[in-house]
């Protein structure tokens, strides 16, 4: 799951992006992947691995700058994922976090 949209933002997403989207994709990738390597034993289920990779999203694309990446960048950004891939939850704790003060 990872993977294929890791291939997917870098080949197909990127490349439409201007510089700052481009400078969030390769931050947020490195947060995701640190999450990942850092925070989820090996002995941990593929479906918990999914979920808790899931939560990670908010805090990695709000610390990665998502917050002030110009709308169209941010529009691209949700646009690369498939429709029945899209957590609607996560899009709103994250528009939530871009709301809180820093």
């Amino acid at each position: 799951f990872g993977g294929r949209y890791c291939e997917k933002f870098l080949q197909v997403t990127r490349p439409r992006m201007g510089p700052a989207g481009q400078r969030f994709l390769d931050t947020v990738r490195d947060c995701l992947i640190n999450f990942v390597d850092t925070q989820i034993p090996a002995a941990t289920t593929c479906s918990d691995v999914k979920q808790r990779a899931f939560n990670s999203h908010v805090a990695c694309y709000r610390d990665s700058g998502f917050c002030s990446l110009p709308v169209s960048d941010q529009l691209l950004i949700l646009n690369t994922v498939d429709l029945v891939d899209i957590d609607f939850v996560t899009i709103l704790k994250t528009g939530l976090a871009c709301l809180q003060p820093r």
